[in-house]
Formats: structure tokens, C-alpha cells, sequence
């Protein structure tokens, strides 16, 4: 059930080892918000960021479980480098975005991102999206069908019929 995926509560909370995690954005409100609110609940936060670049240059070799990951930076960043350049540092990405975008949601899942979380969701609901990518998992939401819902290409190649009606009917929210 995709809904309990998202509510389950942080790996932190069940006095679990900590995740660690990044966020990489280019606003730094909602840098310091995240780190704020990953902090609070426990996770070992590693660092924030305002691209990839710096990032990378501020691991200094530190592993994260987890980057959350704008979207669309405002250094224009292509987002399958940016997805790319994440992993090759040892993370899961989880982008984070308003998600209006669905061909650039399309692009970051396909360079293996392993989930989108709208920035519109509860403070809670993107730290357990963070906790659910950090176990090694695949976000499976409504803006993931949605994305690949839209990808004709994708639908035909890989899924049967019935299951394309599935995907398109939770896509649309019923």
C-alpha cells in the first residue's frame, strides 16, 4: 500500500541505525527547513547544499544514505547529470519538486532516481519518502504513475493492458 509506505514512520524512530542524508536545493529556505526537520527527528543530517557541485566538494568522502534532490536548480544543471552525479557519490536520490514537469519527473526517474515527493507534502511525508529511499526502496506515488503514465513509450514496451489501465487509473487519483 503506497500510503502506508509513505506514513511509515522514519528508520530513526524504530531506534534503527541513521539515515544520512543530504539536501540539495537551491533555495535556502528549504535547505534550512529540511535540515531542520531531519535533524528533529533523528536523522544524521550530512549536509545541504544549493547544487550538485557543492555537494560533492562538501561530502569530502562522508557516505549519505539519502539526497533529496531539487528537481530543477537554479544553475542549470541538466537533472539526469545531476541524478547521475549523485548516485556515482554512494546516494539514493529522492527529488524533491513542485512536480509540475512531468517529462523532467520522466528524466530523473530514468537516470534512477527512486522517487519524487511534491514539495507541496507535509514536512513528515518527505522525511518518510526519505526513510523509505534510504532502505533501498522505490517510491511508488502518485507523481511516479503519473510520470510514467504520461510515457506512451514506456507504457506500450513494458506493461500489459490491463496493467496499463491499472497505472493509468491510479495516476488519476481513483
Amino acid at each position: 500500500n503506497v500510503t502506508e509506505t509513505i506514513d511509515r514512520p522514519p528508520a530513526s524512530s524504530a531506534q534503527a541505525v541513521k539515515v544520512r542524508v543530504a539536501v540539495v536545493d537551491d533555495h535556502e529556505s528549504v535547505r534550512l527547513g529540511l535540515k531542520a526537520a531531519f535533524i528533529e527527528e533523528g536523522y544524521d543530517f550530512v549536509i545541504a547544499a544549493s547544487n550538485v557541485d557543492e555537494l560533492i566538494d562538501g561530502l569530502a568522502g562522508r557516505e549519505v544514505d539519502v539526497t533529496v534532490l531539487d528537481l530543477s536548480l537554479g544553475d542549470g544543471s541538466a537533472v539526469t547529470e545531476n541524478v547521475k552525479r549523485v548516485q556515482a557519490a554512494g546516494s539514493a536520490v529522492l527529488v524533491h519538486s513542485i512536480a509540475d514537469r512531468v517529462a523532467l519527473v520522466r528524466e530523473a526517474l530514468a537516470a534512477g532516481a527512486a522517487g519524487v515527493i511534491p514539495k507541496s507534502s507535509a514536512t513528515k511525508t518527505v522525511l518518510a519518502a526519505a526513510a523509505t529511499v534510504a532502505r533501498g526502496e522505490v517510491l511508488n506515488n502518485l507523481e511516479w504513475a503519473t510520470a510514467i503514465d504520461a510515457d506512451r513509450d514506456f507504457a506500450k514496451a513494458q506493461l500489459g493492458r490491463r496493467e496499463r489501465e491499472i497505472l493509468h487509473l491510479y495516476a488519476s487519483g481513483l
